[in-house]
């Protein structure tokens, strides 16, 4: 069987308006993107991983960070960031994609792996998985896998600027003609209430915090040590839990 590449783009931008700069702010020793970068490198399965940003000069220090860590870069219009993976896969290849957004850095190389390994053993198979369809893992988590093939797809038909912003609506809006699957877990524990990702000050708190602790004893500290710490320090959950998901 020929080899599938896989590549994992990461999309990133100076651009906040609740918290802005945060993929750059330093996290136990790295930028937050570091971190991001890392980790999607760390999982077993990712062929090559690109940061897709904007062509604005204030992005010229993600452009700088990305590169310092030997990942791909790929530039595009700030707002169509469908257009932006395409052009990234356009650049790079691949024939599986990931998603990944850059205000995620707890994200567990090992449970991206197994989710790799889903999509590539799916039957029939798969043009699209991920584990936000059915939310059952914390926000921070968050991954999506896909067809390049189909996302070109998307890029090439989409037109409302929802789909065009938020890269896989158009995936999962037609079902009739993409086949889904979804990731999901048992969560008992309710973890999939948790708020594990970057967008406020509140969630920085939450993520020092986290760091302060796991990273020291191990920088790729898994999903598992997250939540046995925050089981023993549900306090820690209290800082952030009144901040609400923007709509994505």
């Amino acid at each position: 069987m020929p080899h599938v590449r896989t590549l994992a783009v990461i999309q990133a931008r100076m651009g906040s308006t609740r918290l802005p700069g945060k993929v750059l702010k330093r996290l136990a020793g790295d930028t937050v993107l570091g971190h991001v970068i890392g980790r999607v490198r760390a999982a077993p399965g990712i062929d090559g991983v690109v940061v897709a940003t904007t062509s604005a000069a204030e992005d010229d220090p993600i452009v700088a960070v990305a590169e310092e860590r030997g990942a791909g870069v790929s530039r595009g219009p700030a707002e169509d960031v469908l257009a932006r993976y395409a052009m990234a896969f356009g650049q790079h290849g691949g024939d599986i994609g990931v998603r990944v957004t850059a205000d995620c850095p707890c994200l567990d190389p090992t449970l991206l792996a197994t989710a790799l390994d889903a999509f590539r053993s799916a039957d029939p198979p798969a043009d699209y998985l991920s584990n936000t369809l059915t939310r059952s893992f914390p926000r921070g988590y968050d991954f999506e896998i896909f067809g390049v093939r189909a996302l070109l797809e998307a890029a090439a038909e989409a037109q409302d600027a929802y789909c065009r912003e938020h890269v896989t609506p158009f995936l999962y809006r037609h079902p009739e003609r993409f086949r889904l699957r979804e990731f999901r877990r048992e969560d008992p524990a309710g973890t999939a209430g948790w708020r594990l990702t970057l967008d406020t000050a509140e969630d920085w708190r939450v993520l020092e915090y986290l760091f302060a602790r796991l990273a020291p004893v191990n920088p790729l500290f898994s999903l598992g040590d997250v939540e046995r710490l925050l089981t023993a320090e549900p306090h820690v959950l209290t800082w952030n839990q009144g901040v609400r998901q923007k709509e994505v």
